[in-house]
């Protein structure tokens, strides 16, 4: 099933680039974190201020631990993303990955 999670992802210019989720039946899916990095490395952009992801329903969902490190190995300012965590709050992507 395609599209149970949506991301988006802004970048240092400003620029906001989005992602939806693949999920297979095997190991050959990815994240919708994934897909939003990726449109942002085609438009030759690294660097990220702000991430959300949520499901169809709505809620925030915070980054899978591959999708956190995947992030940080992009850009090395990317310690410092803004994740949402609910709709009020974000916390520092190096506060999820402390013992980096």
């Amino acid at each position: 099933m395609c599209g149970t999670v949506g991301a988006a992802i802004e970048t240092a210019t400003g620029d906001v680039f989005v992602g939806v989720c693949v999920d297979t039946a095997s190991s050959l899916g990815f994240c919708a974190e994934h897909s939003a990095a990726a449109a942002m490395l085609t438009a030759g952009q690294s660097e990220i201020v702000r991430m959300v992801a949520v499901d169809r329903h709505g809620a925030v969902l915070a980054p899978c631990g591959r999708c956190r490190e995947f992030i940080i190995q992009l850009d090395e300012a990317n310690v410092d993303t803004l994740v949402m965590t609910d709709l009020d709050s974000s916390i520092a992507l190096r506060e999820l990955l402390p013992f980096r």
